[in-house]
């Protein structure tokens, strides 16, 4: 069923990572309002099937409709919306099926993000790596938005680490579809802590260059991450 619900300037306070920032300085309004919106779909401001109203988007984001309408079309084209006649636009929703499709490429792709970080990564990254894991073990058991940030920026790290630009444009695509999937498994403190120790496995492979096991590790990782998934489908 599709929901609507009352969006505001405070729905867009999220902090940008400094790529997401650059993509916006001195962007055009729909350029702006596309990024912003894109940015809000991947923190899970919007839930699946929630219906969106260019007004509050307009006000919200204090651009007009005009540039607002452009953006949601293109984000409609990227999958991640559908706009009909009768139900306007809503955020797309994945059934079962999708979703298990989505983390068999997830799987592949961040396996190989391991396996090559593990033979390509810098020391200091290898270092950033471990600083954003231990940060992430700091923050409160019930700060989901936080574990969300910590988990982006540590597999983000990953990624970059493999240095492939190719598998880079892959991850990035993917991450887009996995912000149709809604909350993150990490709201529960349980897979959260499980998640922990699965990353810390994952770095020491990584610092041990040992690149088939970071690959099994990783791999490992999101498979479990399927099982928590699952769980809030069957909710």
């Amino acid at each position: 069923m599709n929901t609507i619900a009352a969006l505001s300037a405070e729905d867009f306070s999220f902090e940008l990572e400094a790529e997401e920032q650059s993509a916006i300085e001195g962007a055009s309004r729909s350029e702006f309002a596309y990024h912003m919106l894109r940015i809000a779909l991947q923190r899970g401001v919007f839930k699946p099937g929630q219906r969106l109203r260019e007004v509050e988007l307009s006000t919200a984001l204090n651009v007009s409709r005009t540039p607002i309408r452009e953006a949601l079309h293109r984000l409609a084209n990227d999958g991640l919306l559908t706009i009909s006649a009768n139900k306007g636009v809503a955020v797309a929703q994945l059934d079962i099926q999708q979703v298990m499709e989505l983390y068999t490429m997830r799987e592949i792709l961040e396996g190989a993000a391991a396996a090559l970080a593990a033979t390509r990564a810098s020391d200091m990254e290898v270092i950033l790596m471990q600083q954003l894991l231990d940060e992430d073990r700091q923050s409160a058991a019930d700060d989901y938005a936080r574990h969300a940030l910590m988990n982006r920026r540590f597999h983000r790290t990953i990624y970059q680490a493999a240095h492939n630009p190719y598998l880079l444009r892959s991850l990035d695509g993917l991450r887009d579809a996995m912000a149709l999937l809604g909350k993150t498994t990490l709201s529960d403190p349980t897979r959260w802590h499980t998640a922990l120790e699965e990353h810390q496995a994952m770095v020491d492979a990584i610092k041990n260059r040992d690149a088939a096991e970071a690959e099994k590790l990783a791999r490992s990782h999101v498979q479990n991450a399927l099982k928590e998934r699952m769980k809030q489908f069957m909710l």
